[in-house]
């Protein structure tokens, strides 16, 4: 689909804006104390309140770290968290790493052009176009690729080869689902792929390219990828937290496909030379790893799914916006029971990291995280409301995730999350977006929330809209920028089938009353029982997806790759099909030759037919947006 360009007027503000901003912006001026005490009272009464098991928070300024404080333990038995040695896994941030190998690759000419088709430089996999359009090594980097969101399988409780086959990497593939270079929408697959690139063109793993060119010279040497089935002994371990007392958490293991993407274990001090190694860019050859041409390209604002500076967009993996005139380079992570967040801001030479171990309630999470800090360090979000020339009511409609799954039966995920955002009109003046009123406009299209904070990555204090050529809204952006809301109609949205699927359901439950129905002759006993039938495998469904799954519920189930459930699933959506329409087509035999027979009973059982085929007439587009028509599974 094609976007219009920003406006003259879009255009004119963000120039004067970045010339007002840069005539007075200076380094920031960090007081380490105030700081430290801030952290304390901050992340000290977290950890009053359950909120994580461990953490660590470092600040680097000017090469140096001035603040490393931890609180909690490193495992059930209470060892100590030792930044020399304890490794934290840092998740997402991972692809930082991978991203610096990539560039590194580029800067040495064995890649020699980001904007080359990347089956180029992969050898193992090849990656389909999308209508004769090939996927770019950079539109994996830039999250622009085109692919659905996938999770299934990056976790894994069997044994996998560390380098890892074509026939695995095959299973990960997500659906491409646009046209590469149109949206930033996060995929994992996108950065394993870059991981295969690096390996095929640098004959080595991902682990030993890194270490060798990049974390060696650093003097980096406890980071690697944890691939391994058992936790390795210096990891920290995650615990739930609860006022009574701690438990550990389920580890879940990577697969190595998983390890550029998400797999790394490294300790706070290491993270700390890689933090100073990054704010400084290259600048005044403080290294001969990377020249400062390709920190450029490393760090800057390549690609992002709207031009308003303080949401996000992206360079190679690496997240940039700017706060109050102060620009941030940024990348966070998760896995179960981890938790990490890295924001530099290289024009200050500083930066913060924050490792989160533990799950609480609630949990402390990097979305909060990064909000507070970064008000502590550059002072509460600025920006000044202006008064929109367009009509609020462009705004007004519904927004899908366009971060989703939709070819596989994880969409069920999705779909049960919602991943729908209502804008709609306030009478003052200001829009109500996903339930949070008092938006109002900041810029062009733009619209900002004074002190809103959200532990959720889709919903933010700021939002800006994009129009197509005909100037017509179609997407809304919130400000971390992994992904887009696309606009759409009611029925393309679980916010109208979940209520009907709901409803359906809870009648479908009575199904099994159809075997107290008279049964005649043969073709009403055939309808009783496959009503019975029907209801039952219904039913099955949510108990299916949802009961029994042990310790680590039903992530640990989804994101291990196991199916059988999956497909237990769509064996009885499947079979429910064909007895629908099997019963359907019997009971309107039994309509037309009037044979329910006489008395209450056979009234009710013709009533109770035809509420039991509405409401799974009713389910069916249900069934068939989740994919448990069919055979879809993750």
């Amino acid at each position: 689909m094609f976007v219009r360009k920003p406006s003259f007027l879009f255009t004119a503000f963000i120039a004067v804006s970045v010339l007002l901003l840069g005539s007075s912006v200076r380094a920031v001026e960090l007081d380490v104390n105030q700081m430290s005490r801030w952290a304390d009272d901050y992340f000290g009464q977290a950890y009053q309140e359950h909120r994580f098991s461990g953490l660590v928070f470092q600040v680097v300024k000017d090469n140096e770290v001035v603040i490393q404080k931890t609180w909690g333990v490193a495992d059930e038995k209470g060892a100590q968290i030792d930044p020399d040695h304890t490794r934290f896994l840092i998740g997402s941030m991972t692809k930082t790493f991978t991203a610096t190998a990539i560039a590194k690759l580029y800067q040495d000419g064995l890649i020699t052009s980001l904007d080359d088709p990347a089956n180029k430089y992969l050898k193992r996999i090849k990656l389909e176009d999308y209508q004769g359009r090939p996927i770019l090594v950079r539109h994996l980097l830039t999250h622009s690729a085109g692919y659905e969101q996938k999770n299934a399988r990056l976790g894994t409780f069997d044994s996998q080869p560390e380098l890892v086959p074509a026939t695995e990497a095959e299973k990960m593939l997500p659906a491409l689902v646009r046209e590469p270079g149109e949206l930033v929408s996060y995929s994992n697959f996108s950065t394993g792929a870059l991981g295969f690139i690096v390996e095929d063109v640098s004959g080595q793993s991902t682990e030993d390219y890194l270490n060798e060119k990049i974390l060696s010279p650093l003097g980096i040497t406890s980071a690697g990828f944890e691939n391994g089935l058992q936790q390795s002994d210096n990891v920290m371990r995650a615990l739930k937290v609860k006022p009574e007392g701690t438990t550990p958490m389920k580890w879940l293991p990577f697969h190595p496909f998983a390890g550029p993407i998400g797999g790394m274990g490294i300790t706070p001090n290491d993270i700390a030379r890689y933090m100073q190694f990054q704010i400084a860019e290259g600048r005044n050859g403080s290294d001969n790893i990377l020249s400062e041409e390709t920190f450029k390209l490393l760090h800057g604002r390549s690609f992002s799914n709207h031009p308003f500076e303080g949401i996000s967009g992206i360079g190679m993996k690496f997240w940039t916006n700017v706060w109050n005139g102060e620009r941030r380079v940024e990348h966070g992570g998760s896995w179960p029971g981890h938790n990490s967040l890295m924001v530099l801001m290289p024009d200050s030479n500083l930066g913060f990291y924050v490792g989160i171990v533990g799950s609480g309630s609630p949990s402390l999470t990097p979305f909060e995280v990064n909000t507070q800090v970064s008000t502590a360090l550059l002072g509460e979000r600025r920006f000044e409301y202006q008064q929109t020339s367009a009509n609020l009511s462009d705004y007004v409609g519904l927004y899908r995730n366009e971060n989703r799954n939709i070819s596989t039966l994880e969409s069920i995920l999705s779909f049960m999350g919602g991943d729908v955002a209502a804008v709609e009109q306030a009478g003052d003046g200001s829009l109500t977006i996903a339930g949070v009123s008092g938006y109002r406009s900041i810029a062009p299209d733009t619209f900002w929330k004074e002190g809103y904070v959200s532990n959720n990555p889709f919903m933010s204090e700021l939002y800006g809209f994009s129009r197509d050529e005909q100037g017509n809204v179609i997407r809304m952006t919130p400000q971390i920028g992994l992904a887009t809301f696309s606009k759409t109609t009611p029925l393309a949205t679980p916010m109208v089938w979940m209520p009907i699927a709901k409803y359906a359901f809870f009648v479908m439950l009575t199904a099994v009353i159809a075997l107290l129905w008279p049964g005649l002759n043969r073709r009403t006993r055939l309808v009783k029982y496959m009503s019975a039938a029907g209801g039952v495998l219904i039913i099955s469904l949510p108990l299916l997806f949802l009961v029994g799954h042990g310790e680590g519920g039903l992530g640990y189930y989804h994101i291990s790759g196991q199916s059988h459930r999956y497909a237990l699933m769509a064996m009885a959506a499947n079979i429910f099909l064909v007895l629908f329409f099997v019963q359907l087509y019997f009971g309107a035999r039994i309509f037309k030759t009037d044979r329910w027979g006489q008395g209450w009973r056979s009234t009710f059982a013709a009533v109770h037919f035809v509420v039991l085929s509405l409401s799974g007439a009713a389910l069916l587009p249900v069934l068939w947006q989740i994919n448990l028509l069919g055979w879809n599974l993750v």
